[in-house]
Parts: structure tokens; sequence; C-alpha cells
């Protein structure tokens, strides 16, 4: 089976964030899987360890200078994200699985169009429970983004 895997954060063990994608892609591959991987990133396509790698630039690559960024800037990179990772996606081999993990809530939406564009399933791994968590932390407080956040959750869990 050949899997689309979308993780706009993906490192591996020589990372400086958790590799979770990595590993999955890894076991993935030991039962016979071919994984595709869209993360961001600047450099060309490449295959690490089996793993094909699609980099895109949008966003920021780094999940931790992210947080310097307001909201605001980091939603707008989220969304920059999902409009440049639709775009490259579409133009892969067709997969028969479109697999999206979050953090950023938003990759699903990008995860559902690729899937619908090449009539496969979808599936959404729940890694952090946005936007409550947001919500929680008091980092999301204006009621008309969480309202739409709110949307987003329903359409993509």
């Amino acid at each position: 089976m050949h899997i689309l895997y979308m993780h706009q954060h993906f490192t591996t063990r020589l990372g400086y964030t958790g590799n979770r994608s990595y590993e999955f892609s890894k076991f993935l591959m030991e039962r016979g899987h071919q994984v595709t991987m869209i993360c961001s990133g600047i450099e060309n396509e490449v295959d690490i360890e089996g793993i094909h790698c699609v980099p895109i630039r949008a966003a920021n690559a780094n999940p931790l200078t992210i947080t310097k960024q307001s909201g605001y800037r980091r939603m707008l990179g989220f969304l920059n994200f999902v409009r440049v990772a639709k775009q490259v996606g579409r133009k892969l081999n067709k997969p028969d699985l479109v697999f999206s993990t979050h953090t950023p809530l938003t990759i699903g939406l990008a995860g559902l169009s690729l899937a619908r564009h090449f009539d496969v399933p979808h599936v959404f791994e729940v890694r952090d429970l946005w936007p409550q968590a947001l919500i929680n932390l008091g980092v999301l407080k204006n009621p008309l983004v969480i309202a739409w956040i709110r949307h987003l959750e329903r359409k993509i869990y």
C-alpha cells in the first residue's frame, strides 16, 4: 500500500522535536508499505531511510521557533502550509491512503482535500486536543476565532 503521510513538523531521531511520524513510517515500511511524507522544509525531495520526503517551503519548519510568533502569524503560516501541501500533493503519484497528523489541526484540511482529490480514505491522527488545549492555556480568547477553529475541529475530527 502507498501511504501519503502528512506531518508539518516531521523529523528523524536526529531532530529536536518528537519523531513519532518517523518511527511510524519505519513501522509501516517494515510491513511492506511505501511512505511518501509531505512536511515543512527547504530541501529538495529526498529519501530518508526509505521514506520519500517531499519538503515544502511553507510556514515554519521549526516548531520551536513558531511559539515566538503571534497567534495570527502562526495561523497564517499553518494555512499557507495547507495551501502549498495541497498543490504539491496533487502532483504526486496516487496513494492508497492519506494519513495526516497534527499539530497543527489545519493539516487535516490538506489531508481531507488530497484524499478527495485521489478518491482514497483519509486517516487523521489526533495528537493534541485542539482547540481545547489552546483555550485552556489562554492562547485563544477571541470568540470568533474559537468558533472558526471549533468548526474546523468538527470537520476534520
